[in-house]
């Protein structure tokens, strides 16, 4: 999710005039609040913010992804209250969605969604195969399993299309799949970059 934008106004400013950044945030809080970071930050030329949700498939469900965090708090709690409830979320395809508005290609993925990362994955399939675009990933055992998926078929499933795992940090290759899984706590998440190209720093 995009959240209330950060990596979004980073990733307007590095595609430029001739980019185009698809933000999605299903969450009504932060959707306003990217909305209107957007506009104070004069990045609206080039970003798309669509308030629906990603997945393998088209429905409607009632969820509640967290989207705010006191950063003053030690321990990172207390959430808004505004933006605490559920709300009925309006879920779509990544490839439906290319269809649907006639985007040929994808050059970069950005992804963190509380678990959710393999049905979005699954739901991107033709694009992976067709255009393999990167991928920024947040990798969670325990988040995926909160949602009945598992890491291992996550990374199968990437592994099939021809990608790799690197680094965040320096774009450094992961010896082995293994060793990426054996990196991930398991009370805990990390970022990870997917690539079927060769990355360097």
């Amino acid at each position: 999710g995009a959240n209330v934008g950060c990596h979004t106004l980073r990733m307007a400013q590095l595609v430029g005039s001739t980019g185009r950044v698809i933000a999605f945030e299903p969450m009504p809080w932060a959707n306003r609040r990217l909305r209107k970071n957007l506009s104070l930050n004069h990045q609206l030329r080039n970003v798309t913010v669509e308030n629906f949700g990603l997945s393998d498939g088209a429905c409607t469900a009632t969820v509640h992804f967290r989207s705010s965090w006191k950063l003053t708090d030690e321990k990172r709690s207390g959430e808004a209250v505004e933006s605490t409830e559920p709300c009925s979320v309006e879920f779509v395809r990544v490839d439906d969605y290319l269809t649907r508005n006639s985007i040929g290609r994808v050059d970069l993925i950005k992804l963190d969604v509380d678990g959710y990362e393999f049905k979005v994955l699954r739901g991107a399939a033709n694009l992976l195969t067709a255009h393999k675009p990167v991928i920024v990933l947040e990798l969670g055992a325990y988040t995926l399993r909160a949602v009945g998926d598992r890491i291992e078929d996550l990374v199968a499933f990437l592994a099939e299309r021809g990608y790799r795992f690197y680094r965040e940090t320096d774009f450094s290759p992961y010896p082995s799949f293994d060793e990426m899984l054996k990196s991930i706590p398991l009370d805990a998440t990390i970022n990870a970059v997917a690539s079927t190209r060769p990355l360097s720093a």
